[in-house]
């Protein structure tokens, strides 16, 4: 079983898909970094390195750019190597399954790791290591953004600041992101196992879609897109007991519907004719 994971991995970075959907997502996020960037030039003053990361995945136009690309990049899933016949004969139906859905979640956390090392790299060239904010950072949050009209094309992250460390806040931001994804991921592995390949990736597009279109445009319904709850800027607090979202009711939320999903998925497999499906690849 994990010999599988490790051999999709494996190919996952041998694969130029792969990079050619980090390069696309690369240039959503590093737009913002790259603003982040001058906008500190432009004040004189370094960043923090991670705030460029924080940053850019608390940009809703990425994060969603972020998750169509990894819809496209598995819209097979878990029907993505060769030789699966053989797979299910040697290692049964649910460990099969199994191995598809962990080389799910590595390779989501890999395809996010390579972003926030991207974002963190632009913004090296002016910038300072410290579980500290820096002055652009806040002056951008608090609007005071002067005479540099690229700046009006940012945006303020001040909830993060007054909340979060920038150690915490860019760890927690990259745990966000993975669990959004593996669970928007796990809702196309199920649904590829009941109807076509093109069908079920309409679906999960239409799905972003609705979501990203609460998060934007219908404010008062927002906590109730999940993409709300993938950004740390929309979070006032980590306690429960505070006004808004909790981001400890968001993680709670986002591992249950994943256990339910995954649970749903291997209940499914049983009844389902994976023989079939694959002849139908």
């Amino acid at each position: 079983m994990f010999k599988l994971v490790q051999r999709q991995l494996k190919w996952l970075l041998l694969s130029p898909k792969f990079y050619l959907a980090i390069l696309l997502t690369g240039c959503a996020y590093g737009f913002y970094s790259i603003k982040l960037s001058e906008f500190s030039t432009y004040l004189g003053e370094p960043v923090n390195i991670l705030e460029g990361w924080v940053y850019c995945s608390s940009s809703a136009d990425a994060v969603t750019i972020s998750i169509l690309a990894l819809l496209f990049l598995f819209s097979n899933t878990p029907f993505s190597s060769e030789n699966q016949s053989f797979e299910i004969i040697r290692l049964s139906k649910k460990k099969w399954l199994g191995a598809k859905l962990l080389y799910l979640f590595f390779a989501v956390s890999i395809f996010y790791i390579f972003l926030a090392v991207n974002s963190l790299l632009l913004v090296s060239g002016q910038a300072f290591i410290a579980n500290m904010w820096s002055d652009p950072i806040y002056q951008l949050s608090i609007g005071n953004m002067g005479l540099n009209t690229s700046s009006q094309l940012l945006f303020g992250i001040m909830n993060i600041i007054k909340c979060f460390t920038p150690g915490f806040a860019s760890g927690m931001s990259l745990v966000l992101l993975v669990l959004y994804s593996f669970l928007c991921l796990s809702v196309l592995t199920l649904l590829n196992m009941k109807l076509p390949r093109g069908i079920s990736l309409i679906l999960s597009v239409l799905i972003q879609a609705a979501g990203y279109t609460i998060f934007t445009r219908f404010k008062k319904y927002m906590e109730f897109s999940p993409l709300t709850r993938a950004i740390l800027n929309n979070y006032q607090s980590n306690s429960l007991n505070s006004e808004g979202l909790s981001l400890i009711h968001s993680l709670v939320i986002f591992t249950g519907a994943i256990i339910v999903i995954l649970a749903l998925i291997f209940v499914f497999v049983q009844k389902v004719d994976i023989q079939r499906l694959l002849e139908d690849e």
